[in-house]
Order: C-alpha cells, then sequence, then structure tokens
C-alpha cells in the first residue's frame, strides 16, 4: 500500500449492476462510457473488468482516453468499438485516422480528412437537437452533407447520436422527434442510433433506439428518485488517522481564521485534501465516518490533509476513515459540496491507490 488513503472498487456492484442493464437492454447494446478515467474509477483496470463482463462498446470522451487505452490495453480496442464521442482536431484526425477508433464528426470537411486513409474509417455524425454543444441542427442541408458524408469511399457512417438535455421532459420529447425524423429521412440505412445517457435511459425506455451510453448506471451513480432501482455504488474511498491531536478552546485549526474552537476539543488529522481531488468546498461541511460516529470536518481542507472532530469518538491512530460509502453516500457528499455526484468521483486524484475487490478479496490495485 502507497498511502493510507484509496479507493476500493466493487466488481460484485459492477457486475451486479450490468445484469441489471442487461435484463433491460441487453450488453450488445451498451456503450459502457468510461471517460474521465472511467469516472474516476481507473481507465484501464475498469474497462478490463468491463469487457470480462460481456461489455464490447466503449465510449470516451476525447482520442487521448482511446490512445490510453489502445496503449495499456490493445486487447480490448481490437475486440471492440471505441468512440471517441468529443471533437477532435483535423491535426489530429490526419495524424490517428488509422487507428481502430470511431470518430465523432459533424462536417464534410472532418470527413474528407479521414477519407484520405488508406483503408475505412467508421465515424458517428453528432446531431444538434438542442443541447447546442456540439453537433449541426438537424436541417436538410445537414442532411444532404451526412449524405455525401456517407458517400465518401473511405469513411463509414457507424452511427448517428444526439444528447438530451434533460431539463424538461416536453423538450426531451421534442428532441427525440426531431431526431428521429431525421435519422428516417436519410436516403440511406445501415448505421446505429442512440440518444440516451443513463438518466434518458431511464426516463424515456422508448428512445433507447439501437444503442445507449451509459456511464452514471454502470457505477452506481443514480439520483435519489431513482434509488429504488437498486443500482449499487461501485465506488467507496477510505483513510486511516495519522493523528490525534487535543485543542483548546479558541485555539484556531489549520490555514486562515476558518475555524476557532468554540469549547474544548479532540480533532484527528486524516491523509486526504483537495490534492487527492477531495473538494475544498467540503472545508467545515462535509461528514465522514468513524468507527459508526458521524464526524464533522472541520476547518480548511488543506492540499494534502484535513482535519475531523472527533470529540466524544472512541478512535485512535490508524482508525478508518470513511470518506464516501454505505454511510456516506455520493450524492450527500455532492450536496455539502455544491456540485453533483459525477464531478465527486471523477476529481479523484492518481494518488489514491485503487484497490479492485471481488468476493471481498483485493484483485488487483493501481
Amino acid at each position: 500500500m502507497r498511502r493510507d488513503t484509496y479507493a476500493v472498487i466493487d466488481l460484485d456492484a459492477l457486475e451486479h449492476n450490468l445484469t441489471l442493464i442487461n435484463n433491460e437492454i441487453g450488453k450488445e447494446s451498451v456503450y459502457a462510457v468510461v471517460k474521465a478515467n472511467a469516472y474516476g474509477h481507473d481507465l484501464v483496470t475498469f474497462s478490463r473488468a468491463l469487457f470480462d463482463l460481456g461489455i464490447r462498446h466503449f465510449a470516451v470522451a476525447c482520442l487521448s482516453e482511446a490512445l490510453t487505452l489502445y496503449g495499456e490495453a490493445k486487447e480490448i480496442v481490437e475486440k471492440s468499438t471505441v468512440l471517441i464521442m468529443g471533437y477532435t482536431s483535423d491535426a489530429l484526425l490526419a495524424e490517428y485516422r488509422e487507428y481502430p477508433f470511431v470518430f465523432t464528426i459533424f462536417s464534410l470537411e472532418q470527413a474528407m480528412i479521414l477519407n484520405e486513409s488508406p483503408a475505412k474509417v467508421n465515424v458517428e455524425i453528432k446531431v444538434n437537437t438542442g443541447f447546442n454543444r456540439l453537433g449541426k441542427r438537424p436541417t436538410e442541408e445537414y442532411l444532404r452533407e451526412v449524405t455525401a458524408i456517407q458517400g465518401l469511399k473511405n469513411v463509414s457512417v457507424h452511427g448517428i447520436f444526439s444528447h438530451l438535455r434533460l431539463a424538461e421532459r416536453g423538450e426531451d420529447l421534442r428532441q427525440i422527434e426531431s431526431f428521429e425524423i431525421f435519422c428516417r429521412s436519410l436516403p440511406f440505412s445501415g448505421f446505429q442510433k442512440h440518444i440516451c445517457d443513463s438518466i434518458g435511459f431511464i426516463q424515456y425506455p422508448e428512445a433507447r433506439f439501437d444503442m445507449v451510453r451509459l456511464g452514471a448506471i454502470l457505477y452506481g451513480l443514480v439520483p435519489d428518485r431513482q434509488l429504488n432501482l437498486g443500482y449499487r455504488p461501485v465506488l467507496s474511498l477510505y483513510s486511516e488517522i495519522s493523528q490525534i491531536i487535543d485543542v483548546k478552546k479558541g485555539e484556531g485549526i489549520s490555514y486562515d481564521e476558518q475555524f476557532s474552537a468554540r469549547n474544548d476539543m479532540t480533532i484527528a488529522v486524516v491523509p486526504i485534501g483537495y490534492g487527492d481531488g477531495y473538494k475544498r468546498s467540503l472545508s467545515n461541511q462535509g461528514v465522514v465516518v468513524i468507527n459508526g460516529h458521524s464526524c464533522p470536518i472541520v476547518s480548511t481542507i488543506c492540499m494534502d490533509q484535513m482535519t475531523v472532530d472527533i470529540t466524544g469518538c472512541e478512535a485512535r491512530p490508524g482508525s478508518v476513515v470513511e470518506l464516501i460509502g454505505p454511510n456516506t453516500p455520493v450524492r450527500t457528499i455532492a450536496t455539502a459540496a455544491r456540485t453533483n455526484r459525477n464531478d465527486i468521483v471523477v476529481s479523484l486524484s492518481s494518488r489514491i491507490e485503487r484497490r479492485f475487490m471481488k468476493n471481498g478479496s483485493i484483485v488487483t490495485t493501481v
């Protein structure tokens, strides 16, 4: 162990979540979204676990993530589809067009660059049905442009996709309808279409189409209103107390004037901080659990350490501190940090050891 702070990746929970998904749609229709270091779970190791569980479609955000998979888990790339969902610059399209990735594009100019490849290049076309982040609007002009792309010798339209805003049901349904009309209006077939992410997958089963892009749900990161669906969190986060200090009334703790003891108190120093991706906004807001006791974070979270109030709590140096887990769910931490669930886990840095567990035993660490 490199440090007393570590994340546990529960492969049994992952398998459980995949079983629930498979019962709904079938694994062959799932793009497993492993962007942002697999939501902080470790891109390569987590992708291998998914591959072993039968996943053959992976989605990343950018070329660098696809290249990491290609360099460290080439066997997955060679036997799977790897979709780069985000933008790839013209220069990088030209440089990496011969790699076995599916590139997202939204212009004939991009396609012409890929058409210079000596071998066929698969692309997915992004359609902007209202998210207004990437892709072009579903116009007659864009229909003609996509048709021209499909007509290129060395470019094949592997798929067409869009993204729901998920702001309001009526708007979502309009996006879905607009996307369906666009796809039906194309004078060719043989492509896969998809518009649903994890939330869309749950809320709009009628819009699952050929594929769904599942990220948060794989990792058990579901909203409160969907907790009854049975998805289990895959990641938990722990540390251990490094020192216990008695603080007198009126004394300060850590930087600045963020905290002054109102009474005599006992604090524990925990070796995790914002340098590990633990949110600094949890200063004087967050709670950890030690030996079954909820202990508030006091004063400013530092880069490498933080302090918690353990007054009245039975603890000693080496006691385990639960930072994310059964008693400290991600949704609660996200609320305290004024952010969303995904942000909490994707922020966890490489300095934190990941322990992949199955049947209660560590199978690998990274």
